[in-house]
């Protein structure tokens, strides 16, 4: 079972620690994490506690260093069921997966080393232990009002979604994958972006999205459309649609989303996180509907801060529609529970029914101290 004395002796060290080391460019975070699944005939339980450690120099002429220490530790070494805590053989790990020199000289930015992306098809995934993490070189510049563009040359991946979660792996040979993207906010309540990536002799992806936002007496409405391409050099290709519409009543906190997507071609891939679909559940996305797929979406939440100071509630569900084989399902509750600044709770629990690669059930338990 998994050592208690351990993890009440790493949360002192650590809340210790957030008190030496925070004037001195340290962060951090401890989580606790614990999940069963259940399929079919087969179940398992997991514990696992995780420590976060970062620091990042203060600047000299525009230049900082910037790096963060991760590791988990298991309580066993059960089969793969669920969202995998551990490394390939689901043991426990540790890796330095940041380590990066920054440079700021006005409205632009460069990274170069280890480092965190949030693209749509290059992501951090936070759904586990350790989250996705990049070797890239990275331009970011905001000179333009209003508007940003991000420039990267990515080498490697390594976290939750990666082939080898607890070490680096080159992402399409020594080619790697180059990104480019723009956003812009000039428009009221507009926001628009555009992506493209580049992975030589394998892939080239584009992505577009808009997103508008407008406030009607005490409901606030948000409308989403996105398409996206992925063309593939050995001649398979898809256009990827959604669409979303959600409403949120200010004074309750009660929303309202519902959102779909649809795949004509080959089926779609999340590529290196979690992907940017709309219908996007804790499990399933988009890429579980095959070829010329569709997922319809609804999902209900609120947000109950205005009655219990923290606490957040949400549902979904989620109608995976494949055109040749069975359809499939996934319906996921969670409850969220920030208990001050530094401490918080989140369990999700996610229903699957798969004719076709069978159903199971998920639950997952964090806690977190942030410091």
């Amino acid at each position: 079972m998994f050592n208690k004395k351990i993890a009440m002796s790493l949360f002192a060290v650590l809340a210790l620690g957030s008190q030496t080391f925070a004037e001195e460019g340290f962060s951090g975070e401890a989580r606790l994490g614990y999940q069963y699944t259940d399929v079919e005939t087969e179940d398992s339980n997991e514990m696992a506690f995780g420590v976060k450690l970062s620091y990042e120099s203060a600047q000299y002429m525009g230049l900082s260093l910037g790096g963060t220490l991760q590791g988990v530790l298991l309580d066993e070494t059960p089969n793969i069921l669920g969202v995998p805590f551990g490394d390939s053989q689901n043991e426990s790990y540790g890796i330095l997966n940041e380590l990066y020199l920054k440079g700021i000289w006005g409205g632009s930015q460069i990274i170069v080393g280890r480092q965190t992306l949030e693209t749509p098809y290059a992501d951090s995934d936070d759904i586990g232990m350790v989250p996705n993490r990049f070797e890239a070189a990275t331009y970011i510049n905001s000179d333009i009002p209003d508007t940003t563009i991000v420039l990267s040359h990515v080498r490697s991946w390594s976290g939750v979604d990666a082939p080898v979660p607890e070490e680096f792996t080159k992402m399409n040979g020594s080619d790697g994958v180059q990104v480019a993207g723009i956003t812009y906010v000039g428009i009221e309540n507009l926001e628009l972006q555009g992506w493209y990536y580049f992975a030589n002799d394998v892939v080239d992806l584009a992505y577009l999205e808009a997103s508008y936002g407008i406030a009607l007496d005490a409901i606030e409405f948000s409308f989403g459309a996105q398409y996206s391409r992925q063309d593939y050099d050995g001649g398979d290709n898809n256009d990827i649609f959604g669409a979303s519409v959600e409403g949120t009543h200010t004074s309750s906190g009660l929303g309202l989303a519902v959102a779909y997507n649809q795949t004509d071609g080959i089926a779609a891939d999340n590529f290196f996180g979690g992907g940017p679909f709309f219908t996007s559940m804790e499990h399933y996305t988009l890429a579980e509907a095959g070829d010329n797929g569709r997922v319809y979406n609804v999902a209900l939440s609120w947000d109950a801060d205005a009655f219990v100071s923290g606490l957040a509630f949400g549902t979904g569900y989620a109608k995976i529609d494949r055109d040749i084989q069975d359809d499939a399902q996934e319906i996921d509750v969670s409850v969220e529970y920030a208990f001050n600044d530094n401490i918080s709770a989140t369990v999700v629990y996610s229903d699957i029914s798969d004719d076709v690669d069978g159903d199971f059930q998920n639950l997952r338990a964090f806690v977190n101290y942030s410091f």
